[in-house]
């Protein structure tokens, strides 16, 4: 999982998290809950290539986006993913003029996730993960009533 550190990002991200995946039996994993025998980005990179997938939320990352350097080396290595993108950005001033901070154009058209609140999010969430779970074989298969 992807997401900046912050009590108001983490502490309902991951609750939300959990109830999502719980019901599909997934076990999260999150690289500050073991502490790395060396540098980060290269624990976190280990993660990403052993994961089954990965989540990536961009929720308050306006300033600091490393959540966006994780996605690529995700996309890079060819890992399964959701994208999370808030919709409700930052506004910065640029010259004269305020503008929204947007998500890269170059994530225009990947598994993305548009969203306002958290509450609407894993709503969505909730329903898509099946399908993305069998899509990419990664659904335990189910058992038939004899």
């Amino acid at each position: 999982m992807g997401h900046r550190f912050t009590a108001s990002v983490t502490d309902s991200f991951r609750h939300n998290l959990q109830l999502v995946f719980q019901s599909a039996g997934i076990t999260p994993k999150y690289a500050d809950t073991d502490m790395p025998n060396g540098p980060l980005f290269g624990h976190i990179l280990r993660h990403i290539r052993e994961c089954d997938f990965c989540v990536f939320d961009d929720r308050e990352t306006e300033v600091r986006p490393n959540v966006f350097i994780e996605l690529g080396a995700a996309i890079a290595l060819g890992r399964p993913h959701f994208y999370f993108s808030f919709q409700k950005k930052r506004e910065v001033v640029i010259g004269r003029k305020r503008e929204c901070i947007v998500a890269p154009s170059d994530l225009d058209g990947m598994l993305c996730v548009r969203y306002a609140s958290y509450e609407e999010l894993f709503r969505e969430f909730a329903m898509r993960l099946p399908g993305f779970l069998t899509d990419r074989g990664l659904a335990a298969p189910r058992k038939t009533p004899r």
